[in-house]
């Protein structure tokens, strides 16, 4: 099914915006950035060809702002922002299989050092077309899955723009690397 949510800002909403259904999709309604969810736990794609579009997510209390188990997830059109005690913004675990993220920005400049813009961990992903301002000591793309990149925007003052872990593959095309004290720490070689 579809749900809209209207403009606002909504705060501690775990359990009551949930993507545990099949094929659903969960939508801003309004312009961007009208729409903000600030969560206490993460928001959780839990089954599979999932869609969320048009949502700012900012930091509540979560380690995790969007947990993606569920394979065929679509993100698009929406932001997501780091506070102090955010380590993943999004965070595709497990299962999540042919993961697409587009349209969306990152941020990760928050004061706090280790926090990743999106982990793709055990899963297939396409990252198209996204914005990663990652701040000191972050990554703004970690890959413990196959992944194909293209047409983003990974800047910085300094940090990791894209991390590639052991045995991995990463393609990226039509991207830029600006400011970043690594571009790319691909440990394949």
């Amino acid at each position: 099914g579809r749900v809209e949510i209207g403009p606002g800002t909504y705060t501690d909403v775990a359990g009551q915006i949930n993507a545990n259904q099949d094929g659903q999709t969960i939508v801003g309604t309004g312009g961007p950035g009208t729409v903000i969810i600030k969560t206490a736990a993460p928001l959780l794609v839990t089954n599979n060809d999932v869609t969320l579009d048009g949502i700012t997510f900012s930091p509540g209390a979560a380690g995790t702002l969007v947990s993606v188990v569920g394979d065929r997830a679509t993100i698009t059109n929406s932001n997501f922002t780091a506070g102090a005690s955010t380590t993943y913004l999004v965070n595709v675990t497990a299962t999540g299989d042919n993961v697409t993220v587009s349209n969306s920005t990152f941020d990760t400049t928050h004061a706090a050092i280790g926090q990743e813009g999106i982990e793709v961990n055990v899963a297939k992903a396409t990252l198209t077309d996204n914005t990663y301002n990652v701040g000191a000591g972050d990554e703004g793309i970690c890959l413990y899955g196959n992944t194909a990149i293209s047409g983003s925007t990974l800047t910085g003052s300094s940090g990791t723009g894209v991390h590639v872990t052991a045995g991995i593959s990463a393609t990226i095309d039509d991207s830029s690397f600006m400011t970043l004290n690594t571009a790319v720490n691909n440990v394949n070689g």
